[in-house]
């Protein structure tokens, strides 16, 4: 048979000898840290506008660090503290560009006219973009926030087209307009929203020609773009 044997030793403590210590706090800084490695440059859609040029990096040349590597007329290629290709990253909307970097011939698949905001970020900080981005991350923004909406609408009797029509429907022969209806009027969205679902009520007359026309609307950011959609409709 096995024994297991327990030992207790007590010890009385006085009470005065029992020392409390003082709170201890410990604070961090990392974040700061991370921010103060990051030089960034912003840049607006006026700033875009002032400095205007055939392709978007040549656009932004006139930042300190920023260049333009150029193999032909309208197309172009952004370099920043001397690196680029697949060196720097360019992001749109939070989307990262992979078409650019890896031939001379290509170029930014951006459309500097829907840009909003730039901006030009270097420094260590950029490698929190991925390691390609050791010479810095170009970073672009459309749609920051929108500002109001058109809706337009116009007689189709004459069968004129629009570039922008996205939807069609079958048309009835040609014929004069005797009294057409036009309509156009502006809706203001909210501040600060960047999407927008819209209903407004419209009241046709009821002696306007029926018939064919065109429904469109016209959506315009705070920075002053526009997009214009259209669609063919018909009155009864």
């Amino acid at each position: 048979m096995k024994c297991l044997l327990i030992v207790l030793m007590l010890q009385v403590i006085p009470p005065d000898s029992v020392k409390t210590l003082q709170a201890v706090t410990i604070s961090a800084r990392s974040a700061q840290a991370v921010g103060s490695s990051q030089n960034t440059v912003e840049v607006d859609a006026a700033y875009l506008e002032e400095h205007f040029a055939p392709t978007l990096a040549q656009s932004l040349e006139a930042i300190p660090g920023v260049k333009a590597s150029s193999v032909g007329a309208g197309l172009s290629r952004p370099i920043i503290r001397g690196l680029g290709y697949n060196r720097m990253v360019v992001s749109e909307d939070g989307v990262k560009h992979e078409g650019q970097q890896w031939g001379d011939d290509h170029g930014l698949e951006v459309n500097q006219f829907a840009l909003d905001k730039v901006e030009v970020i270097k420094g260590p900080a950029t490698l929190l973009y991925g390691s390609d981005a050791i010479g810095g991350v170009l970073c672009l923004t459309g749609n920051v926030e929108l500002g109001r909406y058109n809706i337009e609408v116009h007689s189709n009797h004459d069968h004129h087209t629009h570039s922008t029509s996205g939807v069609d429907c079958e048309l009835e022969p040609v014929c004069e307009a005797v009294n057409p209806w036009v309509f156009n009027h502006d809706y203001d969205i909210p501040a600060g929203s960047t999407s927008h679902v819209a209903t407004a009520d419209i009241v046709v007359p009821a002696d306007v020609d029926a018939g064919d026309y065109h429904f469109m609307v016209r959506v315009t950011d705070r920075a002053g773009w526009q997009q214009l959609r259209s669609m063919a409709i018909k009155l009864q």
